[in-house]
């Protein structure tokens, strides 16, 4: 894939399309362009796993409950 699969939940967050795929890469981007609802859906539903996962202070907390879990 061309993305990191943790990351991207295909057709949720963001498309994934194979390595070195050129065609379904292409794909994918004429359907984001052809279909604003889907664009939208994916930057609504991306802007928001990355508030609740990535936000500065859940990583902060997520560092500190694994280095208590170490204690």
């Amino acid at each position: 894939c061309t993305s990191l699969p943790e990351i991207i939940d295909d057709g949720v967050t963001g498309m994934m399309s194979p390595v070195d795929d050129v065609e379904g890469f292409c794909s994918a981007i004429r359907r984001l362009k052809n279909d604003l609802a889907l664009w939208h859906s994916l930057r609504v539903n991306a802007v928001s796993m990355v508030a609740q996962n990535f936000d500065q202070s859940v990583s902060v907390e997520h560092y500190a409950m694994a280095y208590r879990g170490l204690i």
